[in-house]
């Protein structure tokens, strides 16, 4: 391939390379790595919600039933309030799970160069497109 300089007998002007940037383009969604933190969607924390309001009151009820058999039984020598105060200052026990976080989803577009050359004549900024190079 061989460029002919400006002003070369047989060349009227000079070639100029344009070229257009097109950038990559990086996506990273966090939701797996939110998920396994607990934070979720509105749709899914309703749902999780609502099942455990669910569970909290079957445990409320199974309580109160609870608590009034042995309010029933006061005939037996162990008293039903003291027994009923102790359950509920009973310390639960803490639990630590450690674990590891799912990884995020990358995504990566690349992006690339445009590039033309163009035939400028002159002190005129306007060319033409060269369909081959010489």
């Amino acid at each position: 391939m061989a460029l002919l300089p400006a002003g070369s007998p047989g060349w009227p002007g000079s070639l100029e390379l344009r070229a257009v940037s097109v950038p990559g383009r990086l996506m990273i969604d966090q939701s797996p790595c939110r998920a396994s933190l607990g934070f979720r969607g509105v749709a899914d924390l309703g749902r999780e919600n609502a099942a455990l309001g669910r569970q909290a009151i079957m445990d409320w009820i199974s309580r109160s039933a609870q608590a009034g058999d042995e309010l029933a039984r006061i005939e037996e020598s162990v008293d039903p309030a003291v027994a009923a105060g102790e359950r509920a200052l009973a310390a639960t026990p803490v639990e630590v799970v450690l674990t590891s976080l799912d990884p995020p989803v990358i995504r990566y577009e690349p992006g690339g160069v445009q590039t033309e050359w163009v035939l400028v004549t002159g002190a005129d900024a306007t060319g033409r497109i060269l369909d081959q190079v010489i």
